[in-house]
């Protein structure tokens, strides 16, 4: 492997903390805009960046089971189980491992029930205060889109296909066969 220059390091360095956003690194860098897709195509440059991909991928263990897992888990999740017999939601912590991953985000809202106005000691320079009552509380979940899930799982299965658009200057001949023209006999 031929040894990058200063900017290059740089780069290779900066790429994880840009999230491996190629222009982004290469300007952080000091690269002209643009400069980055030039970076991609030096091999020293691909091979430093593949062995920081390696480091980073094994420090946060990602591996191809364990992303698959993550799709089956959101894919597969059963609503019910977040639920006890009673009907009643079952705390997080009380989850079992695959159903607590599908969550995406917990809302928690308390209703409260104003009942009678009343003046305290404290709060005679703000006016009329009202006493509240707690009446109960919701509690939201929102799961990880199921869809993603499953059209992920397919994708990697091989189920489906992506579309990709070529981009880039590719000669092309275009060879068109033009009909002879037929003397006409009848014409004199």
């Amino acid at each position: 492997m031929n040894k990058l220059t200063p900017k290059q390091q740089r780069f290779v360095d900066l790429i994880p903390a840009c999230k491996f956003n190629i222009q982004q690194a290469s300007k952080k860098a000091g690269f002209t805009y643009g400069y980055g897709r030039q970076l991609m195509t030096k091999t020293n440059v691909q091979e430093a960046l593949a062995k920081v991909q390696e480091k980073v991928t094994k420090r946060v263990n990602v591996t191809v089971d364990r992303i698959v897992q993550e799709y089956a888990r959101i894919a597969f999740v059963d609503p019910r189980k977040f639920y006890d017999d009673e009907g009643e939601l079952i705390p997080v912590h009380k989850l079992d491992e695959d159903t607590a991953r599908t969550i995406g985000g917990i809302e928690h809202h308390h209703g409260y029930e104003f009942t009678r106005e009343g003046k305290s000691q404290e709060s005679k320079d703000k006016g009329v205060q009202k006493d509240k009552q707690s009446i109960g509380s919701t509690t939201k979940i929102k799961m990880i889109d199921k869809k993603g899930g499953l059209d992920s799982l397919a994708k990697y299965k091989g189920m489906m296909v992506d579309k990709h658009e070529l981009v880039g200057d590719v000669p092309v001949e275009i060879h068109v066969n033009r009909p002879r023209r037929r003397k006409d006999s009848n014409k004199s």
